[in-house]
């Protein structure tokens, strides 16, 4: 058996310009479906990310994002009295924000953006301890913080620019990190400037909550419900909520895996016309071959090897070619919130391993009915081959 797979090994450089030009393609097929997946699993990250098991979002019934939702501060107030809600020294753990969308221009120029600013209080760093500022300092007045994601994506975010929104000038006084979360897309400042800004002085958005445990979150949801100020709200997850804006993604992975589908389509038939030419201009050593011994099976089982072995090699091609878009920082349209979400594109081991795969099953699979037409192809004929 090792004598074959020998012989096929070498006639892969016999035929050379036929197999590079089926391993491109085949490498086509596998860097389209890693960048397409990469841009998906950058967007479902954020998601992933955003929030943990102990933190919840309180909303206005009816809606399913803070765009669309309002909580006045009598409710607010009844929030912070129920009893499964944690305190500190400083009194309930729960952040009260507000939730606007502005338009910014990206560096480069272009048509503004949709970017959202969110007024917070000093509790916000404590629900959401992953925000850490480590570029400047937190706003207080007319300042703002910025997340990174977007800090090197629009103009005048820098720490000391000053950015015009709603009625006045903003200082932007820092940059914060949010190890990948969603926050990292949105501009944060001071909730009472925000408020007074917007004119939304006895109102806001939204209430997250840090839990002392997952399950307290049925309590809330049932306190909430007894208390008239409090009926129309609800609790969930934060990890749910923001896990919701990503149907995107989802989307996306269906498209990718469609067009990788018909992709694969012309990738195999190029497999099978090279896999097709090389076995009638190996005719004679298919004879040969036969004659010395080795079964149809395993003429079968060779060809299929060397078909698979142009596909193994596309596909670590075309791997190689997707790499570099690993990391790269793009942004999107949130469905949801209207606004701008940056992420960066991610290529996971499980991708590379599953590209490898598809580079594998489209050349075998290109390769199986010339492997099959050449197992099957009597001695003395293939002997008698011109």
């Amino acid at each position: 058996m090792g004598l074959i797979l020998k012989y096929n090994i070498r006639n892969l450089f016999v035929r050379r310009v036929s197999t590079l030009m089926t391993l491109a393609g085949i490498a086509m097929v596998v860097a389209v479906f890693l960048v397409l997946m990469a841009l998906a699993q950058g967007i479902l990250s954020i998601g992933e990310v955003t929030g943990d098991p102990n933190q919840a979002i309180i909303l206005q019934k009816g809606t399913n994002a803070e765009t669309s939702s309002g909580i006045r501060d009598e409710a607010a107030d009844q929030v912070e009295n129920i009893a499964a809600i944690p305190r500190d020294a400083a009194g309930p753990v729960v952040s009260r924000d507000l939730f606007i969308v502005i338009m910014l221009t990206r560096i480069g120029g272009g048509s503004p953006v949709n970017v959202v600013v969110r007024g917070v209080t000093p509790r916000a760093f404590d629900v959401h301890a992953e925000v850490r500022v480590d570029g400047g300092r937190r706003p207080k007045g007319n300042e703002i913080v910025v997340g990174r994601a977007i800090a090197s994506r629009f103009e005048k975010l820098g720490v000391g620019d000053k950015v015009r929104f709603g009625r006045r000038d903003w200082t932007v006084v820092g940059h914060f990190d949010a190890g990948g979360a969603s926050w990292e897309s949105e501009i944060w400042a001071d909730l009472t400037e925000l408020q007074a800004d917007a004119r939304r002085g006895n109102s806001v958005s939204s209430l997250y909550v840090r839990l002392n445990r997952p399950e307290d979150l049925g309590t809330i949801n049932d306190a909430l419900a007894a208390v008239s100020d409090t009926k129309e709200l609800k609790a969930m997850s934060v990890r749910d909520y923001f896990a919701g804006q990503t149907g995107t993604a989802r989307a996306l992975q269906v498209v990718g895996g469609f067009i990788t589908f018909l992709l694969s389509l012309g990738a195999g038939l190029g497999a099978m016309n090279t896999m097709y030419a090389a076995i009638g201009n190996r005719a004679r050593e298919i004879g040969t071959l036969r004659a010395l011994g080795f079964g149809r099976f395993v003429i079968l089982a060779s060809f299929l090897f060397e078909s698979a072995l142009i596909g193994l090699a596309g596909g670590l091609l075309g791997c190689l070619i997707a790499l570099p878009v690993n990391g790269l920082q793009t942004g999107t349209m949130n469905w949801v919130s209207f606004s701008e979400s940056a992420f960066r594109f991610q290529i996971t081991p499980l991708m590379l391993a599953f590209g490898l795969a598809i580079g594998g099953f489209v050349g075998a699979l290109g390769g199986f009915l010339p492997a099959l037409a050449a197992a099957r192809r009597p001695i003395l004929a293939s002997l008698r081959a011109t």
